[in-house]
């Protein structure tokens, strides 16, 4: 199993952490488990090590934070979230990358209140897109990195601003 759509379905952590797949997408799904979820934060390659795309739309997905782990192999990550599905509680309040060095891009566009934090150097990070609507706000932040690094992200994030 390398690629998994599923839509309209309950998921738990383990859809996250299956030890062979490689490009996940979900649709108007249900997470049920932990408050706090990470992908290729440890040393297991249950720990969705593998993954290499993330797509979440329209998900209901309780959790408090998000992080994607330097052991990670992702290249893209997006997360969506209409006003249509917006209530509260039903996505992360956090997403923090940590030092991930084939990520290439980050889509969050979540109709909620959230905060992204990049921390460690992204070698091949290009496209950073955050998007709150009128009816949600974020907050990012940049920790753990020179003043070049600081500012390339810094450009990246503040381009999607203006």
């Amino acid at each position: 199993l390398q690629t998994l759509d599923l839509k309209r379905v309950i998921v738990n952590v383990s859809v996250f952490a299956h030890p062979s797949l490689e490009s996940l997408e979900l649709l108007e799904s249900i997470y049920r488990g932990p408050r706090v979820m990470s992908i290729g934060q440890g040393l297991s390659q249950n720990d969705g090590q593998v993954l290499q795309e993330v797509s979440i739309m329209d998900c209901f997905l309780p959790i408090d934070t998000l992080t994607v782990g330097p052991a990670a192999r992702l290249t893209g990550f997006q997360y969506y979230l209409d006003e249509d599905f917006a209530e509260p509680d039903v996505s992360p309040d956090a997403f923090i990358f940590k030092a991930c060095s084939r990520l290439e891009g980050i889509t969050i566009h979540v109709c909620a209140g959230w905060e992204i934090i990049l921390r460690g150097v992204f070698p091949r990070l290009e496209r950073i897109s955050l998007n709150a609507t009128e009816y949600g706000s974020y907050q990012w932040k940049i920790e753990e990195v020179d003043e070049q690094q600081r500012a390339r992200y810094r450009r990246l994030l503040e381009e999607e601003d203006e």
